[in-house]
């Protein structure tokens, strides 16, 4: 073998030795994508945590039912599922809806009735730029499904999963909770 080759096969195989065990390295992490469902329907928006027995918990919100996320440490998880973030957009997205203030700039009103307010078209176009983005949240969140409080706290969910390394699926099952019978007075 041709002396050149040989100081040139050594490095090039330390090289590719090197990147491979980078590469094993990086997939000790699960990586889990797959949707939320409460008592049967998707959950169109919300907050989906991992809380493992050891490392950091990983939160990412989702929408249209569907979630990926990744760098969840391998092992037992605890899953919490939050719709309490949502739940506050989805007022105000709906009172803009309904003509409310909606988040607008002087004492809000209805679309119609700030022309006469704004002071030049900067002004109206950043109202119609906010009209839209209200618009574009609206479609978001309309059809909302609240979950319950209790899917949101890391000791009351139940939702126990065990992460493997590397890519996955993982269809969350929210069963509906029934509402606490009210005492007779």
């Amino acid at each position: 073998m041709n002396p050149t080759k040989k100081r040139t096969l050594l490095p090039l195989a330390v090289l590719s030795l090197v990147l491979l065990i980078g590469v094993i390295g990086c997939s000790k992490s699960g990586k889990v994508t797959g949707t939320v469902k409460y008592d049967g329907k998707t959950v169109p928006v919300g907050t989906i945590t991992f809380h493992p027995e050891k490392g950091k918990a990983v939160s990412v919100d989702f929408k249209g039912g569907e979630f990926t996320a990744d760098k969840i440490p391998p092992g037992p998880v605890i899953v919490t599922v939050s719709t309490a973030n949502q739940r506050a957009q989805y007022k105000a997205a709906e009172s803009a809806q309904k003509g409310g203030a909606g988040g607008l700039p002087m004492g809000g009103g209805t679309a119609k009735d700030m022309k006469g307010k704004l002071k030049d078209q900067g002004e109206m176009k950043e109202m119609e730029k906010m009209k839209e983005e209200g618009a574009k949240t609206w479609e978001e969140l309309k059809d909302m499904i609240d979950v319950p409080e209790q899917y949101g706290d890391k000791d009351k969910s139940n939702l126990k999963y065990d992460i493997k390394p590397g890519s996955q699926d993982l269809d969350i099952e929210l069963p509906k909770v029934e509402a606490p019978k009210q005492k007779p007075k």
